[in-house]
Parts: C-alpha cells; structure tokens; sequence
C-alpha cells in the first residue's frame, strides 16, 4: 500500500490519472489518500503519515524532500459572487492589496514557513502594505466557507 497525503485538492482533476497511472505500473499496490490541513504542509512524509504527497510548491521544508513536479498552474484568488472583482477575467494583485486574506489559523513552523506564506499571501506584491487577515481556516473547505461569508481570499 502507499499512501499519499495531499492538501486541498491535490493537483485538482490530474490527481486521478496521476493515481491511475501509479497502479498501471504497479498493479499490486493499492493507493490510501489522505487529506492534510494547512498546518502540515508536507501532508504527512515529514511526520511519516505518508509515503509520498501531492502538494503546490512552494512548501516549507522542500529542500529537503525529492520534489518532482509533475504539472503546474497559475495562482489564482478565490471570491465570493457578489465581490466587486468577481467578474474580473485577471485581476492584479495590486487591486487585492487591501482586501482581507483568509489564512491557516496555525501556520507551520518548518523551514521555508515564511516563503510559503509570503508565496500564498503575495507580500512580495503588495508594495510594503501589510497583509490583512479576515478570517483563518484549517483546510479549504473552511477557506472556501470563510470565503464566501467575508470578502475574503
């Protein structure tokens, strides 16, 4: 059996075929998924809850796993419908620099915590303005539900 932690939703609709093409090549493996929240950012191979995981680079203490990558995708921001931007096709990180972000009530304290962070909460981008928490959450679903209610990211 190998199980393979992830948070979120892994790397969204590959997930599948990435699982699908594990068991092709090992067919008498069985696959165990299991979700992490935020504060284990390595969703589980760091406290040796899973043998391997699906995560979105940045992660804190990276450097010291055998990082693949396997797809990538652009960051993008979540909102709630009746936000002003919603409708927005792109929008600059600029226009969300006073906006109340929704983050992980217990951040991590690994090495690169701050990189993930900074990553996620785009402080490189927001010109010295200091980032505005709204709400924390643990896992995406409270991130999406706090989301929906506050305005927030």
């Amino acid at each position: 059996m190998l199980h393979v932690g992830f948070i979120a939703s892994a790397a969204n609709e590959a997930t599948q075929q990435i699982i699908g093409e594990f068991t092709k090549r090992r067919p008498g493996w069985r696959v165990d998924m299991r979700q992490a929240d935020w504060s284990h950012p390595t969703a589980g191979p760091a406290g040796g809850e899973a043998d391997a995981a699906l995560l979105r680079l940045p992660f804190p203490g990276q450097d010291a796993y055998n990082v693949e990558v396997l797809l990538t995708e652009p960051r993008r921001v979540a909102l709630p419908e009746s936000h002003r931007l919603a409708a927005s096709a792109q929008i600059a990180v600029a226009d969300l620099r006073d906006e109340p972000f929704i983050w992980t009530s217990r951040s991590p304290a690994p090495p690169g915590a701050a990189r993930w962070r900074d990553y996620w909460l785009a402080t490189d981008e927001r010109d010295g303005r200091p980032v505005r928490i709204g709400s924390t959450s643990r896992n995406s679903d409270e991130w999406l539900t706090a989301g929906l209610g506050s305005g927030g990211q």
